[in-house]
């Protein structure tokens, strides 16, 4: 989790109330874009989470592996390493690429191949809906027979809950479809509820073209495991 959010475009701090009050003060000014963007919410207040670029590659990360082969931690840190499968802008997208990705032996739904952040160019009837040229996707399933693609987007209430962000996420959702790409939304509620869990990992297995084999009581342990590990308040992450 720690690696994700070095290889992604966000960090999660929370300010002190005295550097809050300050960052509100400079909030609109050229001095504040200079510096990591802090989300707000839909009132305007700040949150604890910031976009910024990535301070890491993920392939940079990679290579790291191979300088510390041999030293204590080394193997663990390369099968993290391994397990983080691209560029991600949040928490959430995280937690679901992980939930996702993850193979069934580690607690996670093997929902594999797909690719986090990826571009989608528009056709000239996308871009008339979306009112732009492309757009780029959580996480991207290329599909496979029987299945198309898909976009799973991760739908956090911080970024999403906006009347205006609403609207440009519907003119996106359309331009997709236009295109032929599925488009669904995760949120954390869905997410941390076992039945609505697996409820939504279904529909996009279905969606991409993917046939999972049912659980059995030793690996629906593994995923609770995993759960309890991914779905916690990420200020606390490393804590």
């Amino acid at each position: 989790m720690a690696m994700y959010e070095l290889c992604g475009s966000f960090s999660v701090y929370r300010p002190a109330p005295e550097i809050q009050t300050h960052l509100d003060t400079i909030r609109n000014t050229r001095l504040s874009r200079d510096l990591w963007q802090q989300v707000r919410d839909a009132h305007g207040n700040g949150t604890s989470l910031w976009k910024r670029p990535p301070l890491i590659t993920v392939h940079e990360l990679q290579r790291y592996t191979e300088r510390i082969n041999g030293l204590r931690g080394s193997k663990q840190f390369r099968q993290a390493a391994q397990m983080v499968t691209g560029q991600t802008a949040s928490p959430l997208e995280v937690q679901a690429s992980m939930l996702l990705g993850a193979s069934r032996r580690l607690g996670g739904a093997g929902l594999t191949p797909f690719e986090n952040n990826h571009l989608v160019r528009f056709g000239r009837e996308a871009r008339r809906l979306a009112g732009r040229q492309h757009c780029y996707c959580d996480l991207f399933f290329p599909g496979r027979k029987g299945g198309r693609a898909l976009d799973v987007e991760c739908h956090g209430h911080l970024v999403h809950d906006s009347a205006e962000q609403g609207g440009l996420d519907a003119n996106r959702t359309l331009a997709l479809q236009s295109m032929g790409i599925g488009v669904i939304f995760l949120t954390y509620e869905q997410l941390i509820d076992e039945e609505r869990r697996h409820a939504a990992i279904d529909h996009i297995a279905r969606c991409a073209g993917l046939r999972p084999r049912p659980k059995t009581e030793a690996l629906m342990q593994k995923e609770r495991a995993l759960c309890e590990e991914l779905f916690i308040d990420w200020e606390t992450l490393g804590s």
